[in-house]
């Protein structure tokens, strides 16, 4: 969670409205390829949307999986997702590399 409040921070300082709802994307590694197949399927059972796989040989975990959830950057809301994706890979040994999502400026109309 000190990761997210200092991720948010930085969107926060770009100017982001942390309040406008857009997709978060939730970047998952896992250390075997088939274990990416069994988690995707629990994270869409859990809300997320899947997204495409990722490989990424020089991590230890290169098997990845992008997964989608549109909410707002408030600290309590990306806890939650990010609560959720970390619990859900953990029995596949996977881990949470990185989130990101668009920046949605103050004056803008999705605001």
């Amino acid at each position: 969670t000190e990761e997210n409040r200092k991720h948010i921070a930085l969107y926060k300082k770009n100017g982001d409205c942390i309040t406008a709802a857009r997709r978060i994307t939730f970047h998952m590694h896992f250390p075997v390829e088939s274990y990416v197949i069994n988690y995707a399927e629990e994270a869409r059972m859990a809300g997320f949307a899947i997204g495409d796989q990722e490989f990424t040989p020089e991590l230890e975990e290169p098997y990845g999986i992008a997964l989608y959830r549109i909410g707002t950057l408030e600290k309590a809301q990306v806890d939650a997702y990010t609560t959720d994706a970390i619990y859900l890979a953990d029995k596949y040994l996977g881990k949470l590399i990185y989130w990101e999502c668009p920046v949605i400026p103050k004056n803008s109309p999705l605001r």
